[in-house]
């Protein structure tokens, strides 16, 4: 991170959960220097079920989205074979959230 800082990058996208990226510690490690994009693990949008991916929208927007700096969106994209179910539950929980931080 400390690299595209530097870089005088402004924000970071796909930020891969499974993998240690956790948007609260990058926050408060980097987040007076850099946004975060991401936050939503692309597996619950494929294999997860909407429940599963409720509960990721709910801790990434626990997490991220307090103090501003925070774009929620899954790992990469929304990959092929998203179900239609998960991704209107990540947009629903969305939503329902949003006005809250």
């Amino acid at each position: 991170m400390e690299m595209f800082i530097d870089c005088e990058i402004d924000c970071y996208q796909s930020l891969q959960t499974t993998s240690g990226m956790e948007v609260g510690r990058l926050k408060e490690m980097f987040g007076d220097k850099l946004c975060f994009w991401g936050g939503i693990p692309v597996e619950a949008l494929i294999a997860g079920t909407p429940e599963d991916v409720r509960k990721s929208v709910r801790m990434a927007m626990e997490r991220g989205a307090p103090g501003g700096g925070f774009i929620l969106g899954p790992s990469h994209s929304v990959a092929m074979n998203t179900t239609y179910e998960n991704f209107m539950a990540m947009l629903d929980e969305f939503v329902a959230l949003r006005d809250k931080f």
